[in-house]
This record gives C-alpha cells, sequence and structure tokens, in this order.
C-alpha cells in the first residue's frame, strides 16, 4: 500500500511534530511519501490551494491529508494498511478524531458540510478523480461529503486516530 501524506504548512513551528506523528506510525509493510508545500505569507484559505497542488503532483495509491495542527494516532498507518489487506481496493476509509476536551468526532455521523476534518479520512487517489478542494475554509468538509455522498462501500473505524487541532498554542498551554 502506497500512502501519501499531504500538509499545507503556515505553521512552521509545526511541522517537527506532525512529521514525527507519521514516522511513529508508520509500518515497513506501507510506503509514506511525506509532501509538504508552504505558505509562509498566509495567502491560501485553509491551505485548500496548496492541498489541490498536491494532489494534482499525485496520480496512485492512498491520500491523506493532514494538516499543519493535526497528528496522527501511532496507530493510524498500521490500521490503514490492515484495512487495504483485508479489501485492497477500499474507496475510503474513515475514522474518529479526538477534538480535545473529552470531544471526539464520529466520523460516520459527520459526513456533512462543516461536520468532518479531512484529517478523518483516507481516501483513494483514483476516486478523487479531477475533484478538488473548494477555496473556503469549510473546503475540506465540503470536498469530503461531495466525494462520499452517495458511497455504501466507506470504512468506517470507530477508532480515534488522529488529533484535531492538537498543536494549538492555547492547547498546548493547558
Amino acid at each position: 500500500m502506497k500512502l501519501h501524506v499531504l500538509t499545507a504548512c503556515s505553521r512552521t513551528e509545526n511541522l517537527g511534530i506532525v512529521q514525527e506523528s507519521i514516522e511513529k506510525a508508520s509500518i515497513p509493510e506501507c510506503e509514506v511519501k511525506f509532501h509538504v508545500l508552504f505558505d509562509d505569507k498566509l495567502e491560501h484559505v485553509g491551505g485548500q490551494f496548496l492541498k489541490n497542488q498536491m494532489l494534482d503532483e499525485i496520480s496512485d495509491g492512498y491520500v491523506y491529508v493532514l494538516d499543519d495542527d493535526t497528528v496522527m494516532h501511532p496507530d493510524l498507518i498500521s490500521r490503514a494498511w490492515l484495512t487495504w489487506w483485508w479489501n485492497p481496493d477500499f474507496p475510503a476509509l474513515a475514522f474518529n478524531q479526538d477534538r480535545g476536551s473529552y470531544i471526539v468526532e464520529a466520523a460516520q455521523w459527520s459526513m456533512i458540510p462543516n461536520g468532518v476534518d479531512i484529517g478523518q479520512v483516507i481516501l483513494k487517489r483514483e476516486i478523487i478523480g479531477d475533484k478538488r478542494i473548494p477555496l473556503t475554509y469549510e473546503g475540506d468538509s465540503i470536498f469530503l461529503s461531495e466525494l462520499l455522498k452517495d458511497r455504501d462501500d466507506v470504512i468506517y473505524l470507530n477508532e480515534v486516530l488522529s488529533y484535531y487541532n492538537a498543536l494549538r498554542p492555547e492547547v498546548e498551554a493547558s
């Protein structure tokens, strides 16, 4: 299984921690390629333009968008690999996300615009096709809900496999 991890980075101080979470989650059975584009001047709302640029460069495998303030659970890649091993053509894997303060966003109930974070889904590149993330702050969830709204073959794991906004200064200080 090949997994492309895409990060649009405007908070360079977080990049080492984001990369460390990928390294801790990596397993030998899965080829992981980390793609990063920088938005130092904060020109792109939510990094959508940069995420789309990275999507344009990828034609195979699976795609996981990991924002620059979100980190992977150490079991994320192994759980994705096991899913692939049992079902090598799975189109999408959705999972729960820890939102802090004891809030867990369950993926299967939140596949609506503004209700799901892009860091809750791994997508097979071929189902994305030429669709791209709308250039709005809500673009991630709009993109996902459009891609997955009529699919009955999405695999849902009732497990927390990412930590949303885990690297905001106010979260780290608490």
